[in-house]
Order: structure tokens, then sequence, then C-alpha cells
């Protein structure tokens, strides 16, 4: 048996050019995984600071975002899940299904109270720094002001990855 080739991602990252930069970037600066470290441990003495002080208050103004795959699921047909049984045999309790070829990236915002925003982005859309602004502007601000009137007022702690989609300037 051999494995079909599969377009798509690779099913490894251990490639000799990965390899390579990240030994330069490593021989440049060492401190690189400490440095994010102290970041994060710098953020969530902040964040505890905030709590301590204005309680759930301080807990309703963070609004945390991600992005995740979607993939479609259908049902078997009748004759794909057919199968042979007596007749006082139980009926199977799981249902059957099988993943659809269609896939597509949701960006998710949300808060102690649910969800803000579900956005489907369009197929074949790349998440860079100037799409990722244009739905913090264009999507996610409306809907903020939609579900959680005076939010935007009262002051956004804004939780994400350190993806540099989210760390650029922009």
């Amino acid at each position: 048996m051999e494995d079909e080739p599969r377009p798509g991602r690779p099913v490894t990252a251990c490639w000799d050019a990965n390899i390579s930069k990240v030994l330069v970037s490593l021989s440049d600066d060492r401190r690189i995984t400490y440095e994010q470290k102290e970041s994060r441990v710098h953020f969530s003495r902040n964040f505890l600071r905030g709590f301590q002080t204005e309680q759930n208050d301080f807990l309703g103004r963070i609004i945390t975002g991600d992005e995740t795959w979607v993939y479609s699921w259908g049902p078997e047909t009748k004759r794909q899940s057919a199968e042979w049984r007596d007749f006082d045999e139980p009926r199977p309790e799981k249902v059957r299904r099988k993943q659809g070829v269609l896939k597509v990236m949701h960006m998710i915002f949300f808060d102690m109270n649910g969800v803000i925003l579900r956005w489907p982005v369009p197929i074949g859309t790349a998440i860079n720094a100037q799409y990722y602004k244009k739905v913090l502007q264009d999507k996610l601000r409306p809907a903020i002001r939609k579900k959680r009137p005076g939010l935007l007022e009262s002051g956004i702690l804004f939780h994400h990855d350190n993806a540099p989609v989210h760390t650029v300037r922009a």
C-alpha cells in the first residue's frame, strides 16, 4: 500500500530551508522565546491588576478574536448507510457523516456575554494586515455598537494571538 499524492498543505514543515531560517534567526537573537514569555507575563500581570481593581467590569471589556476552519459535513446516502441486521437488533446510535469538500475560514470575535461577530472569509482571500484591519473597522466595530452598546466608549481590551497579521502597526 502507498499513499496517493494529495494537493494542499504539506504533511511536514521540516525542510532544510526552514531549519536554516530558524538557525539564522536564533543565532541573531537567542532570547526570542524568552522575550515572548516575558511579554506574556507582562500582559498577564496587567490583566490581573485590571481585574483586581475593576472586577467583572474589567472582564466585560475583553474581546477575544480567533480564526478557525469550518468544514462542510453531509449525511451518508441511504445506500451508503445500509447495513444488515436482524429484525430484533436496535438501530445504530451514531449518525454517520462524511466530510464535504467545502472548507471556509471563519473569524470569530466574542466576549464574556457571547459571540459578537462570526465572519466567513471569502474563499481565496488571504488574511493579511489590510484585510484584518478592514474586518475590524467595517464588521467588528458596527457589531460591537449594535450588540454591546457603550462598550467601545468604555475602552476595549482586545485579546488575540501574536500572529504577524495581528501584530503589525496597521
